[in-house]
């Protein structure tokens, strides 16, 4: 009888230690971090290049005051069309008057002197462009530069796109200038030319925007970097910074496990990686500070569910 009381006790006394170490766990032992979560997923990923350009003429002309005279009045205004050897002014110079014609067949993208009275020889009068022979060019920086294959595909929604390109990177600088931005710093940047894809109805938008606005219509860009279908990509969220490259915290039975990775390629929202993970994995995304490997977690939301 006494030894079932001691045992009984025994018993209760097991119990009642292990209740209490386990309380004092759940109160002082390490707390779920919460954190939100993606999934790894195998697709398509095309990295771009979001920017502006503008329109410019392959042919331009600038017409100057052949001599020191009087010019008359210029009766054309930006976006007036002219023809060849069209009377543009009259030079009265020696007491003759000089026709100045038009050297080509075009449009005036600038007037450079509009009102009548003395000119000197060489003062530039107007320019003409040919609205048929339009090129984009747009002014990255260098480094992003470097990066645009020839024959890049570009969009813009401000012209029509053939096939899905509105034209093709042609050409890469092989030299840079340096461009004082808005804050006052000093940037080196490359020209990038495009040509567009002749179609009919952009012939007809060139004609009146080049009418309207002169040969510098701006235009904003989408450029084709690279792209690639069947990676293994993650949110661009997902990265942290490692000591020798760049990691993701993957979730393994509810705790963080820091996954080194290499990056192949990244557009504005994905990158593709190799390497640390694969196809259905799970990594927090946006993850603090605080996170660190082997923390418990507690996943708030999933994405994609």
């Amino acid at each position: 009888m006494r030894k079932e009381t001691g045992w009984s006790r025994l018993k209760w006394l097991l119990i009642l230690s292990f209740s209490s170490l386990l309380l004092a766990y759940l109160i002082w032992g390490p707390k779920r971090v919460s954190v939100e979560a993606s999934q790894v997923v195998v697709g398509r990923l095309e990295e771009r290049m979001i920017t502006d350009g503008f329109l410019r003429a392959k042919h331009r002309y600038t017409l100057t005051a052949p001599a020191d005279g009087n010019m008359q009045r210029m009766p054309f205004k930006v976006g007036s069309t002219l023809k060849r050897g069209q009377v543009i002014s009259r030079l009265n110079s020696n007491s003759e008057v000089e026709l100045i014609r038009s050297p080509m067949t075009g449009v005036v993208s600038k007037v450079y002197r509009e009102n009548a009275g003395p000119i000197r020889r060489g003062v530039p009068m107007i320019e003409i462009v040919d609205p048929g022979q339009i090129e984009v060019v747009t002014t990255p920086l260098t480094s992003e530069a470097m990066r645009i294959p020839i024959g890049a595909c570009v969009r813009t929604a401000s012209l029509e796109n053939q096939g899905g390109c509105s034209g093709r990177v042609s050409r890469v600088g092989k030299a840079e200038h340096v461009k004082v931005s808005a804050l006052g710093v000093n940037e080196k940047r490359t020209e990038v030319i495009i040509t567009l894809t002749p179609t009919p109805t952009l012939d007809r938008m060139l004609d009146r925007k080049v009418s309207q606005f002169g040969n510098q219509f701006h235009v904003d860009l989408d450029i084709l970097i690279s792209e690639a279908d069947r990676v293994l990509k993650i949110p661009v969220g997902a990265l942290v910074r490692s000591s020798d490259g760049w990691a993701v915290y993957k979730i393994e039975e509810d705790h963080a496990k820091l996954a080194r990775i290499q990056i192949a390629q990244r557009s504005a929202s994905e990158v593709s990686v190799t390497g640390g993970l694969k196809d259905r994995d799970w990594v927090v995304i946006f993850p603090g500070d605080s996170l660190r490997e082997g923390a418990r977690l507690r996943v708030n939301a999933r994405s994609p569910k």
